[in-house]
């Protein structure tokens, strides 16, 4: 913050996967830290609950990222694509673990071509899909 205050600060619970306890981070005054995304990860470990109280009220007034996830399914496409619809029906956002492993994700990251995969399909839905702002913009 001391080299720019309008800068993001990722960060987590500090006690993994999806728990959100303890969050969001507030000020000795109470008021919540500002310019806070909040992060959880996302595994077979660590198994997102469809309808967990505390994560959705969290997501309601602050934006959250899913930094990690991986579903460990046989059916990579079938299981990412459900994982994906829950991340959606909180308003997350979530982050790919690596555009260009194989099989590529992004051909072309200029002019943003995904490739024909499962899972560059699914990222391609995801881009067209309606999204509400979760943070208000600097001015």
């Amino acid at each position: 913050r001391l080299e720019n205050p309008a800068s993001l600060i990722f960060l987590g619970s500090g006690k993994g996967g999806a728990n959100v306890s303890g969050l969001p981070l507030r000020f000795s005054t109470a008021d919540p830290v500002f310019n806070v995304v909040y992060t959880i990860v996302v595994s077979p470990q660590y198994p997102p609950i469809p309808v967990d109280p505390q994560l959705r009220t969290l997501a309601a007034s602050y934006p959250i990222c899913v930094s990690m996830w991986s579903d460990g399914g046989t059916d990579l496409g079938r299981s990412s694509q459900a994982v994906v619809n829950l991340f959606e029906g909180y308003g997350m956002g979530w982050v790919a673990s690596s555009w260009n492993a194989e099989p590529r994700l992004v051909t072309n990251a200029t002019t943003h071509d995904l490739s024909s995969t499962r899972w560059g399909l699914i990222v391609q839905r995801a881009l067209v899909q309606p999204v509400k702002p979760l943070l208000p913009p600097l001015v």
